[in-house]
């Protein structure tokens, strides 16, 4: 979360806040990340669950990642928790 704070290097390179639900559904500079009812839709939720490029996962943790920053790779629970919470729609609870 620290990384996507409105001072820190993610925000900078995507506009993406992590402060609030209104910042996480706004997205990014290039669009939305999340897509209600659809986690293999949603950006979001490939960077975090390792489905993308190696360079892009979310949040970096390796060697490869592109971001400058480092961070602990998110568990299995809180990724499908991620995914469960945009499949039932992402909503505001």
């Amino acid at each position: 979360v620290e990384c996507h704070d409105k001072s820190a290097e993610g925000y900078a390179a995507s506009g993406f806040s992590l402060g609030d639900y209104e910042s996480v559904m706004k997205g990014t500079n290039f669009g939305p990340v999340v897509v209600p009812n659809s986690s293999m839709s949603s950006s979001l939720y490939l960077l975090v669950a390792h489905k993308t490029d190696p360079a892009i996962h979310m949040p970096p943790h390796h060697e490869e990642a592109m971001a400058e920053g480092s961070g602990a790779a998110l568990t299995e629970e809180q990724i499908e928790t991620i995914g469960t919470w945009i499949d039932q729609g992402a909503r505001n609870n």
